[in-house]
């Protein structure tokens, strides 16, 4: 249960930060509405724009090393009810470093919610047994 709980951690932090760094990649390239997708070369432009942008690529590697540990996780027959849930940390972890790392002020009921979702994610792991390898 610990190697799940410490592959699960760092899966969950790789995506998180793969939100943080798509967020602040998009917020650089800018608004896109159906004025940069209304011909092919407004779509490649946009599409060269999104893809020249460092903090895109760095989400991606993020979000690509969640996708491959979550991979890892569901190969060694651990039960999905059990690890789904603690991928919602993701709310937790976003709700914390939005507010140092994209400026974003997260309100009461905002902290209130991640709180519910928190207490939900322990309930479930306190509860839950792995399945064991086959």
């Amino acid at each position: 249960m610990l190697k799940i709980l410490i592959i699960m951690a760092v899966a969950v932090t790789a995506v998180t930060f793969g939100d943080i760094f798509m967020t602040q990649g998009m917020r650089s390239v800018g608004p896109i509405g159906l004025a940069n997708v209304s011909s092919p070369g407004a779509l490649w432009a946009t599409i060269w724009r999104i893809f020249g942008t460092p903090k895109v690529w760095m989400a991606i590697v993020c979000m690509a090393t969640f996708f491959f540990l979550w991979q890892a996780v569901l190969s060694w027959g651990v039960d999905l009810s059990l690890v789904l849930p603690m991928t919602a940390l993701t709310y937790v972890m976003n709700a914390f470093l939005a507010g140092p790392l994209l400026h974003e002020e997260v309100s009461s009921q905002r902290w209130a919610g991640t709180m519910l979702i928190f207490l939900g994610v322990v309930l479930v792991t306190l509860t839950g047994k792995p399945a064991a390898t086959p």
